[in-house]
């Protein structure tokens, strides 16, 4: 089994790529390349099962039978071709762990808080990837940040991280927390996201170093590099001393 450099500068691409196929995590993705010595297309074709290829299935039929002709129906066609390619090729031999979970934070080296603080994780939404791990020896912030984000199933983006003053990091989680992501409709008050966001990154302690994918909401010209394969997403990583926290949130126009 090759272990997979994770801080290789294309990792978050090659990850990327293998989870597409079968629309996966990228917790399978990193599995999938481990297991199967590096080899892409087997790593694709590990991830993939009958149930996806039906998925792919019933959306071609629903636009052909809705769009017929439109460029839709092409691309619905061409993905069930692709789902089905890969199931022919699929090895028998190891299966998808059923602990992906369990076994992406052995092997990142993550150990994940189920005490107190994960009640502060929970109250950030329902709508995001959010955990508390505790802070492990690698002290690299950006490494930290890429470990946990594959912690959580979203992909490491190295030096997309960006810094981020802890005021910046308190008001635009907030944001995040009472708007929809896309649309900017409200969903939470002002006061209670605001309290959210603050309580859960004073888990990793006032003199935490934070970084996002973005570039502040106060500034101009905003950019950002993508934690997902969503439209949209936006995502914060604390890391202190003896916590570190992170929380990606994504949205679709």
């Amino acid at each position: 089994m090759r272990t997979f450099d994770l801080d290789a500068h294309d990792a978050g691409d090659t990850l990327r790529r293998v989870a597409a196929g079968a629309l996966r995590n990228s917790r399978f993705a990193l599995w999938a390349l481990e297991t199967f010595d590096g080899d892409e297309e087997l790593a694709r074709a590990a991830l993939m099962d009958a149930r996806r290829v039906q998925m792919a299935r019933d959306s071609f039929e629903h636009v052909s039978r809705h769009s017929p002709g439109s460029p839709w129906a092409e691309h619905w066609a061409g993905v069930v071709a692709e789902r089905q390619r890969l199931l022919a090729l699929r090895p028998a031999t190891p299966i998808v762990p059923v602990e992906i979970t369990r076994w992406a934070h052995a092997r990142l080296g993550l150990t994940e808080d189920h005490g107190e603080n994960a009640r502060r994780a929970r109250k950030v939404g329902t709508r995001a990837f959010v955990s508390i791990f505790a802070t492990p020896g690698e002290q690299d912030a950006t490494r930290v940040a890429d470990r946990m984000a594959l912690g959580v199933g979203v992909f490491p983006i190295a030096n997309g991280w960006r810094p981020m003053p802890r005021p910046d990091a308190d008001t635009d989680l907030a944001h995040t927390i009472g708007h929809h992501l896309a649309y900017e409709t409200v969903r939470r008050s002002a006061a209670s996201a605001a309290h959210r966001a603050r309580r859960f990154l004073d888990v990793a302690g006032s003199d935490a170093i934070v970084l996002g994918n973005s570039t502040p909401r106060r500034g101009t010209g905003r950019s950002w590099s993508p934690l997902t394969a969503a439209t949209f997403d936006w995502g914060v990583a604390a890391i202190g001393r003896e916590w570190c926290v992170i929380a990606v949130f994504t949205g679709e126009d």
